[in-house]
């Protein structure tokens, strides 16, 4: 499970002028799931693309079990690719597109798509068409089909995204056990963080032509290598106020954060989690006015004005709170995320 199963090398693209990827570097391991999350357009796709053999690289290489992609037809890569709405062929029925991929190398598949169905739920439709199930159903079949011929490499386009909430928590368990079961390496892209955390055992952030972060989702969570990605994961995301590092304390209009480590001083962006911050009606730490109480069951989503800028609280409960109260909150400065404010990058 170790052996490395893709590699991208360098990999460039763009389309006219516009610089898509600018020389990615990944190593994914044998039955890894990485999901493959950034902003829409920002070149997720166009990875996969790449990898699939519909489109070629300006430059880079792409490596399957250490055999060069480049140059080698689609057919002929053992890549299976599956978009957003299934791509099912409407003439056949559900058995018959699970069965195609069999078929199309000369191999019978009757056993092969009973068991799929019935791992997948499908049996009590084997015989309606695309046009006749719903869209969970279509999606359970796209992926059967993708699965069944075994392919090295399995790559997911956003597959849940035209999916109700309740039905993509499902599906994307049911991706995560198939892809267990299965041992077939996979990159599942999405746009969505939360999905991201879910599915992949780890995360490659793709924005601005190149990945920001590649890590577990606990690392990408608790310790984001950019400011990008602190703001992309979580909900509401990570709170970040400019400021002058110095000492040791991070000063601005805002107010001051000590932080633990020693580092250089400077212009930095101070980042927190909204549930990493202390409330009291002291008016401790940075003080401000609350703005506004977004009540979510479990939780309370606050929202403090400061004297230079806004920040989001995520609390246990509203702590008799109310829009227009004056109030303060502490932020360990182990908790605190510094980053450089130029580049982004974490110091």
């Amino acid at each position: 499970m170790n052996n490395v199963a893709l590699q991208l090398l360098a990999l460039r693209q763009s389309f006219g002028r516009r610089l898509v990827l600018a020389g990615l570097d990944l190593d994914l391991r044998e039955g890894e799931l990485l999901a493959l999350v950034g902003p829409s357009g920002g070149g997720k796709s166009t990875v996969l693309h790449l990898i699939a053999g519909l489109l070629a690289p300006d430059s880079g290489d792409i490596r399957l079990l250490g055999r060069s992609l480049l140059g080698v037809r689609p057919g002929e890569r053992d890549v299976a690719l599956v978009f957003q709405d299934g791509a099912l062929y409407p003439h056949l029925t559900v058995a018959e597109n699970l069965a195609f991929p069999l078929r199309a190398r000369g191999k019978e598949g009757h056993q092969a798509v009973r068991r799929m169905a019935e791992r997948l739920d499908l049996t009590p439709v084997l015989g309606r068409y695309p046009h006749q199930i719903s869209g969970g159903e279509r999606q359970r079949t796209a992926l059967g089909r993708a699965l069944i011929r075994k392919p090295k490499l399995f790559l997911l386009d956003e597959p849940l995204s035209s999916l109700d909430l309740p039905l993509r928590e499902r599906m994307r368990t049911l991706i995560r056990e198939l892809v267990a079961e299965t041992g077939v390496t996979t990159i599942y892209v999405t746009h969505d963080q939360a999905e991201a955390m879910a599915v992949g055992d780890r995360i490659a952030v793709l924005h601005d032509g190149r990945f920001h972060q590649v890590g577990t989702p606990r690392q990408i969570y608790e310790r984001p290598a950019h400011e990008f990605v602190g703001r992309f994961f979580g909900q509401p995301p990570m709170n970040l106020l400019r400021g002058e590092l110095r000492d040791g304390v991070v000063l601005g209009a805002w107010g001051k954060l000590q932080v633990s480590e020693k580092m250089p001083g400077g212009a930095v962006l101070c980042g927190f989690r909204p549930e990493d911050a202390l409330v009291n009606t002291s008016g401790e730490g940075l003080s401000g006015t609350l703005t506004r109480l977004e009540y979510q069951g479990h939780e309370v989503i606050a929202t403090l004005r400061l004297a230079d800028a806004e920040v989001r609280l995520r609390l246990a409960n509203d702590h008799g709170l109310s829009a227009g109260m004056a109030i303060g909150v502490t932020v360990s400065a182990d908790q605190l995320h510094i980053f450089d404010a130029a580049s982004g990058e974490r110091r």
